[in-house]
């Protein structure tokens, strides 16, 4: 995690509530590896359009990709923690782009609960301002972020209820 006393915290407060079991709702069932379908901009946020290079199966800390946006601009993803299937984190950085002017890099991480009806899915990310930017990533970038974050949020949680209805009906057609 960034220890820095410049990071910025741009979480939407809040989480989302999947009605989907935690070993359906973790990504590595397949929901997030999709980046594109989560990942679909904000106003000047581009969307993620896809990964590439990504070193091996995206299951384990030290993995890693470069994430391409709808505008051309890529960061570099690795992951930093992975305990399925409770939670993951990553670190961002290479980024290119105009986002690469008032941020060296970001931390995400997702945390996965079970509630009685489901999964409670939470995602916290702080940014790293580039030097004498923490202003404008407070006042400007974070809003932004905290709008598509909830958004991502909201999408990630419908791919995860998808996901377990997929893999329910398969199961059943497998029984039959």
């Amino acid at each position: 995690m960034i220890l820095d006393s410049s990071a910025v915290p741009a979480d939407a407060p809040g989480a989302e509530a999947a009605r989907a079991p935690i070993d359906r709702a973790q990504p590595t069932t397949g929901w997030l590896l999709d980046l594109a379908r989560i990942f679909r901009g904000f106003g000047p946020l581009p969307a993620v359009a896809g990964t590439r290079e990504q070193t091996g199966a995206w299951d384990h800390t030290g993995a890693s990709r470069t994430v391409v946006l709808a505008d051309g601009s890529t960061a570099r993803e690795r992951l930093t923690t992975y305990v399925p299937p409770h939670h993951f984190a990553y670190r961002l950085d290479a980024l290119t782009g105009p986002l690469r002017l008032v941020a060296a890099g970001a931390e995400g991480a997702w945390w996965f609960a079970p509630t009685p009806r489901g999964t409670r899915i939470r995602w916290t990310y702080v940014f790293e301002p580039r030097g004498g930017r923490a202003a404008i990533v407070r006042l400007l970038l974070a809003p932004l972020w905290r709008s598509y974050q909830r958004r991502a949020l909201a999408l990630a949680a419908a791919e995860a209820e998808a996901a377990a209805g997929r893999t329910a009906r398969n199961v059943s057609s497998i029984r039959s």
